[in-house]
């Protein structure tokens, strides 16, 4: 018997500067897929002129591009970061006639998402062109101005992280619109395109065959309970990072009071000081390793949980007569870990602006000192990153009527 599969297709528009972003977005389809297509009949397809233009002539090549893409797909995603992209006859860059005819097609119906995203972190100063940067910028006031909301990202990972979160709660309100008020096991019709797969010889035990052979389905609450654990793990390694860094700071209340007592003693204060300084520097040595572990676990945890909330958004549909409460019990959650780690945010900024402050004084320090700034430089980005992905993840919770 064939199988019957809704299919939401995605356009990617983007100029050249934001390639690592195009390519990952493969990989995050492919991972949404490995969800959908088992337990909601439902696939992605990510539509890039690089995958599905062939060799063609028009007016100039983004024209051949327009009329093999056409415009029959369910969500357009744009990026751009400091490029707009190179003139066609009919727009200031391929991207923005790309944009130009979804929203066109959004205005007229309202049957399309939108969703563009900027990069924030920009290219190194010899590779940005002035000229191209300014442009991008109007381009992003020309979205707001025109009624959108786009979103910022910092790195690829980063991306990757918000546009999970974003597509999936796409999904999640296209099941609720088109499935809410059907049974969990009636085959569903949609306007988007539909593919038959698996076309089989007749089983009168198709279904109970097919669903002992699916993977066991998180529901909601196993989804709160899994991202509650993440939130946990990440909330101690912070805590972890936290302690450090007022181990450190006890230490060198410990070498000024040291300092003081030379002073005091008339010993020989070159010889006496520069051992007090050195043991300052493998002070911050054992601070910094210690951080080169923490940090990355801490977002790895962190990663979890975003992930699990993007699982939790698909779930939006009262198909699965998801649990108020625990839904609750969630935007709860990821409020006081988000206030959590502004704290952390603003105490990493204090302890990093009082490293600057530090004289030049040995090798040895100078270096530690230099490490010192750079690692919290990372916490720093690492903090600021998960707070703007916590604040969409919440935004969108928000929004969701479960």
């Amino acid at each position: 018997m064939a199988k019957q599969i809704t299919q939401i297709t995605i356009f990617v528009a983007s100029p050249s500067d934001v390639a690592a972003e195009r390519t990952v977005l493969d990989e995050v389809v492919t991972e949404l897929n490995a969800t959908l297509g088992d337990h909601f009949d439902l696939q992605l397809r990510l539509l890039k002129w690089e995958n599905d233009v062939r060799p063609g002539f028009g007016e100039d090549a983004q024209d051949v591009i327009n009329n093999q893409i056409g415009d029959d797909y369910d969500i357009f995603i744009g990026i751009m970061c400091s490029k707009f992209g190179t003139p066609t006859k009919r727009a200031g860059s391929g991207t923005e006639e790309e944009f130009q005819r979804a929203y066109s097609r959004w205005e007229a119906n309202k049957d399309l998402e939108i969703m563009f995203y900027f990069k924030s972190e920009l290219p190194p100063f010899e590779q940005v062109d002035p000229d191209q940067l300014a442009i991008v910028g109007a381009f992003r006031k020309h979205i707001s101005d025109s009624g959108g909301a786009y979103s910022a990202f910092t790195t690829t990972d980063d991306f990757v992280r918000k546009v999970k979160l974003h597509i999936s709660s796409a999904v999640g309100e296209w099941r609720k619109k088109n499935a809410c008020n059907q049974p969990a096991n009636e085959l569903r019709v949609t306007p988007q395109s539909t593919i038959l797969i698996e076309d089989l010889p007749y089983n009168p035990l198709a279904n109970l065959e097919a669903v002992e052979t699916e993977d066991d389905e998180a529901g909601i609450v196993d989804l709160v309970d899994d991202i509650t654990t993440s939130l946990h793990e990440a909330g101690v390694i912070m805590n972890r990072m936290t302690e450090s860094t007022g181990v450190l700071g006890n230490n060198f209340n410990k070498r000024a009071f040291e300092v003081t007592k030379l002073h005091e003693s008339g010993a020989s204060r070159t010889r006496g000081f520069r051992r007090i300084i050195n043991q300052s520097a493998d002070d911050i040595d054992i601070f910094i390793r210690h951080m080169r572990v923490d940090i990355p676990e801490f977002y790895r945890c962190h990663n979890s949980a975003i992930d699990g909330t993007s699982r939790m958004l698909m779930l939006a549909s009262t198909v699965y007569h998801a649990n108020p409460k625990a839904a609750s019990d969630m935007s709860r959650v990821l409020t006081s870990y988000r206030d959590s780690i502004s704290g952390a945010l603003d105490s990493a900024k204090a302890f990093q602006a009082s490293f600057i402050d530090f004289p030049s004084i040995t090798t040895k320090f100078n270096r530690a000192k230099r490490n010192a700034i750079a690692v919290l430089e990372d916490v720093v980005v690492q903090l600021t990153m998960v707070i703007s992905q916590l604040d969409e993840a919440m935004l969108l919770l928000g929004d969701v009527d479960f």
